[in-house]
């Protein structure tokens, strides 16, 4: 394991104005630039306490708040804090809290994604690999065998705009769509569960026929067609929550 501090000279002391968060802000900066690598080890909690010129317990608050975002692993008071990959997990929490807190409505969200899921698509359909064909279809058919099962349905159904998300080749909107997704979720739930069994059964026909028609479209590389459908199917689900 890499324990090369060759940045520490990039660190520097902080004021009493909420120095937790200024150390923080100090580490995170660093690993998000690279400077810090991946799997190498921060110094000694004494060692930072000598650089930023706090306390044992400000720099073991700053470290918890590292962890909490995903950039570092479990921090142990014997072999110290380990740099890792943050995860999106923690970028689509933050980006949802920030999202809820400034009381932005589903409407809004649904605009957002019409913008975002649209222009995925028809990027994907310029950009996809074979391989990102053979992920889109594997999940068609499992959305097919999972219509009798609502929450296995709405996983596949996640699955496959985040297959067409990563198709793009651009990861900020597979990332996006996690955001938005998990602010509809239970929305999105009750609409695939509402309404009698016809009711049901044809909406999911429906959803099916819509993503076949999209994975069409990528598959001979429309972008236009590609967008229109994503389009369309954007369109109706608005209808549908907003109902």
């Amino acid at each position: 394991m890499s324990e090369n501090y060759s940045y520490v000279d990039k660190l520097h002391a902080v004021g009493e104005d909420k120095p937790a968060d200024a150390i923080y802000e100090q580490l995170k900066n660093l690993i998000i630039h690279r400077e810090i690598e991946v799997g190498s080890r921060l110094p000694s909690e004494r060692k930072m306490m000598e650089i930023f010129g706090r306390s044992r317990s400000t720099i073991r608050e700053a470290l918890r708040m590292l962890e909490r975002d995903g950039y570092i692993s479990k921090v142990s008071r014997s072999s110290g804090a380990v740099v890792q990959e943050p995860g999106v997990e923690g970028i689509v929490d933050s980006l949802e809290s920030m999202i809820q807190m400034q009381n932005l409505d589903i409407k809004q969200v649904l605009e957002f994604r019409q913008i975002t899921e649209t222009k995925a698509a028809s990027q994907a359909a310029e950009r996809r690999s074979e391989e990102d064909l053979k992920v889109i279809e594997d999940i068609l058919l499992e959305s097919k065998v999972s219509k009798g099962d609502p929450n296995r349905f709405a996983e596949y159904d996640l699955k496959f705009h985040m297959a067409v998300a990563n198709a793009s080749q651009n990861k900020l909107y597979g990332t996006m769509l996690l955001v938005c997704r998990h602010i509809l979720a239970n929305k999105l739930t009750q609409v695939l569960q509402s309404g009698g069994r016809e009711d049901v059964t044809d909406r999911y026909d429906y959803i099916i026929e819509t993503h076949q028609h999209i994975y069409d479209a990528i598959k001979k590389q429309d972008a236009e067609e590609a967008y229109e459908y994503m389009k369309t199917h954007i369109d109706s689900a608005e209808e549908e929550l907003l109902g």
